[in-house]
This record gives C-alpha cells, sequence and structure tokens, in this order.
C-alpha cells in the first residue's frame, strides 16, 4: 500500500465575509510537490471523504487528495 501523508491546509475567503477553514488532507507521499513549505500557496485536487468513528459515533470531513501542487498566481 502506498504511504500517506497528512496535511492540513487552511482555506481562507473574503465572501461573503471572512472565513479561515482548516481542511485535513489526505495524499500518497508521491503527489506532495518536494521542499513544500509551511504557508505556501496550494492547489488541492481530490475527493471529499466523510469518515465515522464506530467508537464514537462522529463523523469529520477529510479530503482525498489526487493531486497537490504549487499555486501559481
Amino acid at each position: 500500500a502506498d504511504q500517506l501523508a497528512r496535511l492540513l491546509v487552511t482555506v481562507r475567503s473574503d465572501r461573503p465575509d471572512d472565513r479561515v477553514d482548516l481542511l485535513p488532507v489526505l495524499a500518497p507521499i508521491g503527489t506532495i510537490p518536494e521542499g513544500l513549505a509551511a504557508g505556501a500557496p496550494l492547489w488541492v485536487a481530490g475527493s471529499l471523504q466523510r469518515r465515522f468513528s464506530p467508537r464514537t459515533g462522529r463523523s469529520r470531513l477529510e479530503v482525498f487528495a489526487g493531486q497537490v501542487q504549487h499555486k501559481v498566481n
């Protein structure tokens, strides 16, 4: 099985109001750009998944990323 990395991505928006969301991302190690630094702008493509904990009954959302790239403005 491929090894997975966990990233915590900050998503900022100013429409309709200022907002910051933290989004957990799982990505195969080979899909993460080398030299990735904290705070670097990213482009992430993948599927949004809801995971359920059988122990607590709670759920959480995360992205399983197929692609992670440096964002080019």
